[in-house]
């Protein structure tokens, strides 16, 4: 276990600026309150919760209620902006809004606001990991058969299980190599950001993540929420 007081300052861009079109509602899910609290307030109470973190940038739509969670006061400590209409702009958001700070980390931390529940020691583990490699990613291990498909719906390819992960976030970034694969990708949208690293030829080094950190995407995911969120509330 790396030592807290070695690691390096991390800063931290937490995009809830989804529409959320397949959960359904008028409230966008991450707003949807769960165990009393608010899904994104989840994952702005761990970053606060870590000693080593800096800024945390909340990048947010233009239908979120942010009235549900400016009274709270770990809002004290965050950075609101405005998405865009894609991931890549939301990111680059709240990159612009980060380079405007001078006391900015070495590392930056993209995290889905999706996935509400982070353990502590993961965040840990990825930027220890990203120190080491320059960028680093949480992932699972796929328990299902995956296959390739047609557009028609043709089974094209049987893929290997061994050979397959499945990509979490947050992702972490040394501040140079995020900044760089956005300033000359503006073109590009991707799902996410080791996407973006690897389409220019970076390198993510993976480590163990946590089914913890779950992608909240349709309404039977809520229960499940519920009973995770036991672990989270201090």
């Amino acid at each position: 276990m790396t030592d807290l007081a070695s690691l390096p300052k991390l800063d931290v861009i937490l995009l809830s600026g989804g529409s959320g079109s397949r959960f359904g509602g008028s409230v966008p899910k991450t707003f949807i309150i769960v165990k009393g609290r608010t899904l994104i307030l989840y994952p702005l109470l761990t970053f606060a919760s870590v000693p080593f973190v800096g800024h945390i940038i909340l990048v947010v739509g233009r239908d979120c209620p942010l009235e549900l969670i400016e009274n709270e006061p770990v809002m004290s400590n965050v950075t609101i902006v405005q998405g865009g209409a894609t991931r890549t702009d939301s990111v680059r958001a709240g990159l612009e809004a980060l380079s405007r700070m001078a006391d900015r980390g070495e590392y930056i931390a993209v995290h889905d606001g999706a996935r509400p529940f982070v353990p502590a020691d993961v965040i840990q583990n990825v930027l220890s990991a990203a120190v080491r490699h320059g960028i680093a990613a949480p992932s699972i291990p796929v328990t299902d058969t995956i296959k390739r498909i047609s557009a028609d719906g043709i089974v094209t390819a049987h893929l290997r299980r061994d050979e397959l992960t499945a990509i979490q976030t947050p992702q972490i970034f040394r501040y140079d190599i995020l900044t760089d694969l956005y300033s000359h990708n503006c073109a590009k949208s991707v799902t996410d950001d080791t996407e973006l690293a690897a389409l220019t030829g970076h390198q993510t080094k993976i480590v163990p993540g946590s089914r913890d950190m779950f992608k909240v995407t349709y309404p039977e995911d809520i229960l499940l929420a519920e009973r995770v969120a036991e672990r989270y509330i201090v």
